[in-house]
């Protein structure tokens, strides 16, 4: 996290922001992230942005997260403020003691699997009528972690993960990626699924419904985190990123089928959900090449080589279909599937 690499600005920072205990906690690639208690009383996690190239996050945290208020297992805004000497934002939130399922070796049982369900199709049962990156709930754009992103509105689902996946992927071919022959291939591969998009529908989405974002103790659900990439989108991409979850730690159908128990609950499933599977991890796959440079600069040397071979290898999974969310049939890996569009 940048901001620990250079202890006098955080030092100051802390004196501005009226720290008087704090603890690091794991956090975003980009914020610096701190467990603190300041002097007016406020304890809870302080997240501190760089405006020089990072200004937007700050402000869309607190939209977002005001925009839900009172929404169960989301944080709440609870003091921020701006540094100008310093060109730095910072917003503290509610603190969520807990570890993020990703992480876990135990994994919660059914109950939280069905919350989470019930969860997100309450997010997606906020209808929107744009398809875009949304900074507050009045001005959506280009993914500004996207480089030369197109800005939408898209027509639906496909054009919003297609025309910039389709972008980079040239961008990279051209630079010569030791990944362009995969890429090439797996482009091709989404653009053949572009009629599964049509009639789909347009909702709330957080944008990165995953395990690494929930947070669980005690075999509990503690907190939904982590708004940064929320959109205006099909839900079958906040379902998919779950999903995918899902089939890499290898979890027990159960659990799946009680998430989807719980989604259905709320709302019917996203249009043509299961039928996405491949786009949505091809989509995955290409991500992956594309978040690489981040990983990169901030991991030790010795990570990059082992993690360019991890990469190469779930590329060429999806190309040659062998990886496990290539076509595959949730239906038949979950106990009920109902209610459906």
């Amino acid at each position: 996290m940048w901001l620990e690499t250079n202890e006098s600005l955080e030092k100051r920072v802390f004196s501005e922001i009226g720290v008087v205990s704090l603890r690091k906690l794991e956090g975003g690639l980009v914020n610096s992230v701190y467990h603190v208690e300041l002097k007016n009383g406020v304890s809870g996690v302080l997240r501190i942005t760089d405006n020089k190239t990072e200004e937007w996050i700050s402000k869309k945290e607190r939209a977002v997260l005001s925009h839900f208020d009172g929404f169960p297992f989301f944080p709440k805004i609870l003091f921020h403020g701006e540094l100008n000497e310093l060109n730095l934002s910072f917003n503290i939130i509610s603190f969520f003691e807990g570890d993020n399922m990703h992480t876990i070796k135990e994994i919660p049982k059914s109950k939280v699997f069905l919350c989470l369900g019930e969860i997100l199709g309450r997010i997606h049962s906020y209808k929107a009528t744009e398809f875009g990156f949304v900074y507050d709930f009045d001005n959506i754009g280009a993914d500004p972690r996207v480089h030369n992103s197109y800005p939408g509105p898209y027509k639906n689902g496909f054009e919003q993960h297609f025309i910039p996946a389709k972008g980079w992927v040239e961008h990279l071919v051209s630079k010569r990626s030791r990944f362009s022959e995969q890429l090439r291939k797996i482009i091709v591969k989404m653009e053949e699924q572009e009629d599964l998009f049509d009639g789909g529908e347009c909702t709330y989405n957080h944008g990165d419904f995953q395990f690494k974002n929930i947070l669980t103790y005690s075999s509990r659900l503690v907190g939904i985190v982590d708004f940064d990439s929320f959109r205006y989108g099909d839900p079958a991409s906040d379902m998919h990123l779950f999903l995918q979850n899902y089939v890499d730690k290898k979890i027990s159908k159960d659990l799946i089928s009680s998430f989807i128990e719980g989604y259905v609950n709320i709302r019917p499933l996203p249009h043509r959900l299961f039928e996405k599977s491949v786009f949505y991890r091809c989509y995955r796959g290409i991500e992956k090449v594309i978040t690489l440079p981040i990983q990169l600069r901030y991991n030790l040397p010795e990570f990059a080589k082992p993690y360019k071979k991890k990469i190469e290898d779930f590329l060429q999974s999806i190309v040659d279909g062998s990886d496990p969310c290539m076509g595959l049939s949730y239906e038949k890996h979950i106990r009920k599937v109902d209610n459906t569009e």
